[in-house]
């Protein structure tokens, strides 16, 4: 219970001490630096004691919402996946409930996940943390560029945002199909056919060690020689 006077017996008796619980309350905007109290007993005869008490702040207060990621930038082809990893603080005196926003180029897909579930908001309690995954999807077929992104995070009272740069290097392709364009051919029972088959690297980055197999009936058999 909050109290703004009690009673204590006199030294005569045994039961002659109260204990009293202190809650003090720090501001969140406050500066660093040795801060001093006196804790006061007064009678109503005018009998008084005094407590000093000191409260250190060994850290500077702020009022705001603290968004901040380790790598903002990343490097991939087009058909890649760009994780980036965030933290967002509530700093403020309230609870706040954060809206997740993203600013990309058209074609893009962001999405934000927070304990293992995709989110577009969270509630965060004064001075709580969470990690925010950020998971960035370029479109098909995007040319290679460096590509800039912003994320938001938006309460009542307070609103943050960090930038993001994606840097497309390229685009992977490949496209197998025949010579002539035709997908079926005639032959014999128990005999063979050579069919030419052309690949083609469609993308802008070079292709190594590009590995041919087949899927085929029972019995059947293909073997592959580059000519």
């Amino acid at each position: 219970k909050e109290i703004r006077k009690l009673a204590v017996k006199s030294a005569d008796f045994d039961d002659n001490q109260r204990n009293i619980d202190l809650e003090i309350e720090i501001p969140l905007e406050v500066q660093e630096g040795d801060y001093e109290f006196k804790f006061v007993a007064r009678t109503d005869k005018g009998i008084r004691a005094e407590l000093p008490l000191t409260v250190t702040i060994k850290e500077k207060g702020v009022f705001k919402t603290e968004f901040t990621i380790g790598q903002a930038n990343m490097e991939g082809y087009s058909d890649s996946r760009f994780n980036y990893t965030a933290e967002i603080r509530n700093r403020t005196a309230e609870k706040q409930h954060y809206a997740l926003i993203a600013t990309a180029p058209r074609g893009w897909d962001v999405r934000f996940r927070v304990d293992g579930d995709y989110v577009t908001s969270l509630s965060l309690d004064t001075n709580e943390r969470k990690r925010i995954d950020i998971y960035v999807k370029p479109p098909v077929n995007i040319s290679a560029d460096t590509y800039n992104l912003k994320v938001r995070a938006v309460s009542g009272q307070t609103s943050e945002e960090i930038d993001l740069e994606a840097v497309i290097k390229g685009k992977y392709g490949l496209n197998l199909t025949t010579v002539t364009g035709l997908l079926s051919a005639d032959i014999p029972v128990g005999g063979e056919k050579e069919i030419q088959l052309f690949i083609e690297n469609t993308g802008t980055v070079p292709l190594h060690d590009i590995a041919l197999s087949s899927s085929t009936p029972l019995d059947w058999s293909v073997d592959f020689e580059k000519k």
